[in-house]
């Protein structure tokens, strides 16, 4: 008996371990089979059109989906479509999800200035968006708490509730550390603070509160959405048009004689002055005023003044002035201003906050600039590349090749020095060294030759070792030598090329020799001379 019955508990213990692995082998399978494959459909529109497959690869990686194009062939089979927007007018992201069985659900954010940070953020609200994590938390936080006396009154209320979070002392849910004391009713309570907590002090874990997005973030497609649509316009001056009633209609085709206004042109829109209240795909042509109140792609010129609210994309032209929000190509004019600029601004006078390309002028100003800036006078506060002018300025710069060039980091420094140059001279003269260049502009007195006469030099350099450490100074540089009252027969301009090497004192001393070579073209025949050189930095 006692054998039999041994043997029938040790068969049920079995068979109740067989059921359990086979449960939790269909649910895994069952599992696997619920899970959703299909790939969603990604559309980046606005300002952050330019970075449609940035965006879309960092989406795929948070959201471990496939993302594809809406013209990719498994479109129509998608799991939902998502939109992002992002508008630099009005500093914001938006992301709309359509799911394929579903609401839409939208959410907006402030949208970062720094383009990497405006990536991830994006990524981020795209995440919790599909997955909904807010509506879970909202869903947490309706669950209702255990009610505790009120400090003021002494009377039962509600506390805050709070989503479940795992406590990392004991590892449950909501586990005090300890058994915290019940408030009597003459207790002073705590002070209020921002930060949600628990009876027991605990601060509790949130995330930021995303609000849906009323709106659409670009306040010209809302009027867009309901305009009308004819493939022609046309206007002497408005309202003394076809379109006098409808302002903001979509058109191909716009033609003004003196004054017209349309809300969206897909094609052209020509005439003397006209006014696009949206975007502009194609060209706009004008002989004294070009505006588009949203953005423009392709090509936007006029006889005097181009304008575009938001990005454009392409190219903008005028005789005297530019503006755009973003540039993603080219502005020419007399003067040119931008927010952010990809690609280049040329015109006797380029502004820009930020530019990743050059600037051709004049003078040019900027923020921060990584690519280019040439001209007579270049203004930035953060160079990673080139400066070239007569003129440069920045807090920060790579490269800086000018006759001035002043950085944060850099020095104005007197030097002295004598060379042979095959007469002897005497030169003096004023050095500004950056972190990797320098100029020298200074006056010579040359003696020889059986005349005497004055000299202007002129050398560029390049620091093989950083200029305001002490030891060691090593430097490569060329220059020119102009004199100012040479004979005939004698050459005027030569060129030179020398190796320096010294030593550094300190930031304010240093000793240099140096040899090289000078070239110059006499009226009958070419001077090639060795040249040694002697000096100090002060």
């Amino acid at each position: 008996m006692n054998v039999g019955f041994r043997k029938l508990k040790r068969a049920r213990a079995i068979g109740a371990l067989c059921a359990a692995l086979g449960l939790g082998l269909g649910a895994r399978v069952a599992k696997g089979a619920d899970r959703d494959t299909r790939p969603i459909v990604v559309v980046v529109e606005g300002d952050a059109s330019s970075w449609t497959n940035e965006l879309r690869q960092a989406i795929a990686r948070e959201l471990r989906m496939h993302v594809i194009a809406p013209d990719d062939p498994k479109a129509p089979s998608s799991r939902g479509t998502l939109l992002v927007s992002l508008s630099t007018a009005n500093a914001e992201v938006l992301v709309r999800y359509t799911p394929a069985q579903g609401s839409e659900i939208a959410r907006s954010i402030h949208a970062p200035e720094n383009h990497a940070r405006a990536v991830r953020a994006t990524t981020l609200l795209v995440g919790n968006l599909v997955r909904n994590e807010a509506q879970e938390i909202l869903d947490a936080a309706r669950k209702p708490s255990r009610p505790r006396a009120d400090t003021a009154s002494g009377s039962a209320s509600s506390a805050t509730p709070i989503p479940e979070t795992a406590d990392p002392d004991n590892g449950g849910p909501n586990a005090p550390t300890s058994n915290p004391r019940e408030p009597a009713p003459g207790d002073v309570g705590p002070e209020p603070s921002d930060t949600p907590a628990d009876a027991s002090g605990r601060v509790i874990p949130t995330l930021p509160v995303l609000q849906p997005m009323a709106l659409i973030e670009r306040p010209c497609v809302k009027r867009q959405a309901s305009a009308p649509y004819f493939p022609v316009v046309g206007a002497l001056v408005h309202p003394l048009a076809t379109n006098f009633r409808a302002p903001h209609i979509k058109t191909n085709f716009a033609l003004n004689l003196v004054y017209g206004r349309a809300g969206r042109v897909q094609g052209l829109d020509l005439g003397v002055a006209g006014n696009v209240g949206c975007d502009v795909d194609g060209v706009q042509g004008q002989f004294v005023v070009a505006r588009a109140g949203g953005r423009v792609r392709g090509l936007q010129v006029s006889g005097v003044v181009s304008w575009t609210d938001e990005t454009l994309t392409g190219i903008q032209g005028s005789l005297a002035f530019n503006r755009a929000r973003r540039v993603e190509g080219a502005q020419v004019a007399s003067l040119n201003v931008a927010r952010e600029v990809s690609g280049g601004q040329f015109a006797f006078v380029n502004v820009a906050r930020d530019v990743v390309g050059g600037q051709f002028g004049f003078i040019n100003y900027a923020g921060d600039v990584e690519g280019v800036q040439i001209g007579l006078v270049n203004v930035a506060r953060r160079v990673r590349g080139l400066q070239l002018g007569l003129v440069n300025v920045s807090e920060n710069a790579d490269v800086a090749v000018g006759f001035i060039s002043l950085t944060k980091s850099s020095y104005i420094r007197p030097v002295v020095w004598l060379g042979s140059s095959t007469y002897r001279s005497l030169n003096v003269g004023i050095r500004f060294d950056t972190r990797w260049m320098y100029q020298q502009l200074a006056f010579g007195y040359v003696d020889g030759s059986n005349f005497n006469d004055a000299s202007t030099i002129q050398t560029w350099g390049f620091h093989a070792l950083k200029p305001d450490d002490n030891g060691f100074l090593f430097d490569l540089e060329i220059g020119t030598l102009q004199r100012f009252a040479a004979p005939e027969e004698e050459d005027k301009l030569r060129a030179f090329g020398h190796i320096v090497g010294g030593w550094r004192v300190s930031k304010r001393a240093a000793f240099f020799g140096g040899m090289g070579i000078v070239f110059a073209q006499k009226p009958n025949d070419s001077l090639v001379a060795p040249d040694v050189i002697a000096g100090a930095i002060f």
